[in-house]
């Protein structure tokens, strides 16, 4: 605040008789209203018509600043990304002689960073720097292939994609890095709910446990902290009110952020450290006669294991019957899991051993064949969440249910 009465006192004397342009660029730490009260009364005396402009990535920063509605920046176009593309990655040589095949990968790598500036410029910025490394093809290809990943773990210095992503985390308070990170489960693209996101930061105890505030309530303010912050943002595709995604590169910044402990399983990937995982997702409606999931019975310490498919599919008795046995196989490796979600999976029956899985909080058999549940699902004191959305198979639910004491939604529509 000292420092702030000296900066009055020379303000005041020097814009006095002035007008002014002030442009404070990616503010993050301001989130105290008297500090700006404060900084702004350095301004006071100055020349009407002088302007402040604010840029920040966190909403909560634009309303400490002024009661106004903050102007969301749009994303660019296509064809201005590629020209920015052009300016960064051909700044040396020009670009008047754009090699046609060049052309085609460098628009996909364009794509790649649906219209976000700062990562068309340092994906350019990146190729222009590495002109000799090999051959401008085989460099294109490879970066077109990478992640952002695998871009930071051998230019960690010089890529400005990372130094902001790493600037909007380091912001953030310890137990929404938790969160953040729990999405690098879910596949690039992979549009989300809100309210089923929330249910499973519940069952991870990914909450700071409240007192006075109930946990939807808690884990709700989370979700819009992480929003307001830019790391959500609505889908262009789904219902803009509900369904929700990560941009590609904040995606690849929360699987480096992850590590070793998270999976997805996705086409043909095998596991290469099951004994390491904690979480755990797949893409598949099957699990007999696939070794990947074989090796998943390895991973002892798994909490949480989701299907994300979205195929509804036909299956013969024969096909449900083998899928049955699977999972029958499957689930008893899990003792520590918290989340199982079985979400189009082809199975007409949970075995008996579910109700071994004591710490499972999360249960979702939404639009699976499931035909029966067994009455031992019931003892599982500590689920929190059972989905049954569309299970057009099931008959009737177990007859002691109401033992499930510590049940908080159910959705059998």
């Amino acid at each position: 605040m000292e420092d702030l009465d000296l900066l009055q006192v020379r303000l005041e004397k020097k814009l006095r008789t002035k007008k002014f342009l002030l442009v404070l660029d990616d503010v993050w730490g301001l989130n105290s209203l008297q500090f700006w009260d404060k900084f702004k009364k350095c301004f006071e005396s100055t020349k009407h018509g002088s302007k402040i402009i604010m840029t920040t990535q966190n909403e909560e920063v634009a309303e400490v600043v002024s009661g106004l509605p903050s102007y969301h920046l749009r994303t660019m176009s296509h064809e201005d990304s590629w020209q920015l593309f052009q300016k960064y990655t051909f700044k040396r040589y020009g670009f008047n002689h754009v090699d046609p095949e060049l052309e085609r990968i460098g628009r996909e790598i364009v794509d790649k960073c649906q219209g976000l500036p700062l990562a068309v410029k340092s994906l350019g910025h990146f190729l222009s720097n590495h002109q000799n490394s090999y051959s401008a093809n085989d460099r294109w290809k490879h970066l077109l292939n990478s992640n952002v990943s695998d871009i930071c773990n051998l230019h960690i210095k010089e890529n400005d994609i990372l130094k902001a992503l790493w600037r909007s985390y380091y912001y953030l308070p310890p137990h929404l890095k938790q969160c953040f990170a729990h999405y690098s489960i879910f596949p690039k693209g992979y549009e989300f709910n809100k309210d089923d996101l929330i249910k499973l930061w519940m069952a991870k105890d990914l909450l700071e446990p409240q007192n006075s505030i109930g946990m939807e309530k808690v884990s709700k303010e989370y979700f819009d902290n992480l929003l307001s912050r830019s790391f959500f943002q609505q889908s262009i595709k789904g219902d803009k009110s509900q369904c929700l995604t990560m941009h590609y590169l904040v995606h690849d910044f929360a699987t480096y952020i992850a590590g070793k402990f998270y999976c997805r399983l996705e086409d043909s990937n095998s596991i290469k450290d099951p004994e390491e995982i904690r979480h755990c997702s797949y893409m598949d409606v099957c699990f007999s006669g696939d070794k990947k999931y074989k090796d998943l019975k390895r991973a002892k310490h798994l909490r949480t294991l989701l299907s994300l498919s979205s195929l509804q599919l036909d299956f013969n008795k024969r096909e449900l019957k083998s899928n049955n046995l699977a999972l029958a196989k499957l689930l008893p490796a899990f003792k520590c899991l918290r989340a199982l979600s079985l979400l189009n999976s082809c199975i007409s029956k949970l075995p008996d051993s579910i109700g071994d899985l004591k710490l499972l909080k999360y249960l979702n058999l939404s639009r699976s064949k499931i035909e029966e549940i067994p009455e031992t699902l019931c003892t599982l004191y500590n689920l929190q969440t059972l989905l049954l959305k569309e299970c057009r198979r099931l008959r009737k639910l177990p007859s002691k249910m109401g033992m499930l004491i510590n049940l908080r939604h159910l959705d059998i529509s």
